[in-house]
């Protein structure tokens, strides 16, 4: 009979070993492809988002703020801190849907009203321009006196920032553009320079630009708004004008539209001489 030699037997223990690790490690290897394919399968998207994002803002390398990136065009016309809102009234009229939108009003007391105007018209604005105006009489009708740019609020993506930025962009080209902001909050985005602020808002489920908020003079308006908010009942109507004798059963607080309450005062003044009293008629907080 046969035997195999002791060489021999040693050769084939080596060649079962080496199969059995073959095949174990294949098994391996074939348990960890695919356990990572179903991995990357299921959270595909999320990590291409995720790595997309990361890109963006490690690539993001913008110039600083300057002063014109808080500037817009419309119909050709430069919009900053110092656009005449009358001058574009002049030009384009109120548009349409003004007085059936209560004169474009948001907010006011018997001083100043805080309205909006939009273009081309209320229904589906581009454009949105929110002012503050004193509030004057002119004969017998209230009227928008002194009035200034609050804000502008880019309605349309045919619209663009300074830096090309427009509604429906994504968050990621919001941080290429700009850089990292002054401060986030959850949907907001806000850049500021020398009192000027690029508000940002975005749809936090599609992660994309919704709307583009620019101010100009926000804490003015803000500041003015409130201090005539809280005039004291017993203070003169204006106090660079000489001293009125408020007459208060003459005087009576009113809803106005387009202006919001308004308080008519009536006032009695003593002349020097004593022979001529003068009747005037204030309105205000």
């Amino acid at each position: 009979m046969y035997k195999p030699s002791y060489g021999y037997c040693i050769i084939m223990l080596i060649m079962i070993f080496g199969v059995t690790a073959c095949g174990s490690t294949s098994i391996n290897n074939y348990k960890s492809e695919k356990t990572v394919s179903v991995k990357d399968e299921s959270t595909w998207n999320y990590r291409s988002e995720k790595v997309e994002k990361a890109q963006n803002i490690a690539s993001a390398d913008p110039e600083s703020l300057q002063d014109d990136d808080f500037e817009v065009s419309y119909r050709s016309h430069k919009i900053d801190k110092n656009t005449d809102i009358k001058e574009l009234i002049h030009k384009w009229g109120y548009s349409e849907g003004f007085e059936a939108n209560n004169r474009g009003y948001n907010s006011g007391n018997g001083t100043y009203r805080r309205w909006s105007l939009s273009y081309p018209n209320y229904e589906e604005p581009e454009i949105r321009f929110v002012v503050l105006s004193k509030i004057e009489l002119e004969g017998e009708e209230l009227v928008d006196g002194e009035s200034y740019l609050v804000a502008v609020s880019l309605e349309n993506p045919k619209f663009k920032t300074k830096r090309g930025l427009k509604i429906g962009d994504t968050l990621g080209k919001v941080l290429q553009l700009y850089g990292k902001p002054s401060i986030v909050t959850n949907g907001s985005l806000l850049y500021s320079k020398n009192g000027l602020h690029l508000r940002i808002q975005w749809d936090t489920e599609t992660e994309k630009v919704n709307n583009i908020f620019i101010e100009y003079n926000m804490e003015k308006s803000i500041e003015q708004q409130r201090s005539a908010d809280y005039v004291e009942e017993d203070a003169q109507p204006d106090p660079d004008l000489e001293p009125y004798t408020i007459q208060r059963e003459q005087s009576f607080t009113t809803i106005l539209n387009g202006w919001g309450e308004v308080k008519f005062i009536s006032t009695l003044k003593d002349e020097d001489t004593n022979d001529l009293i003068q009747a005037k008629l204030f309105f205000g907080s």
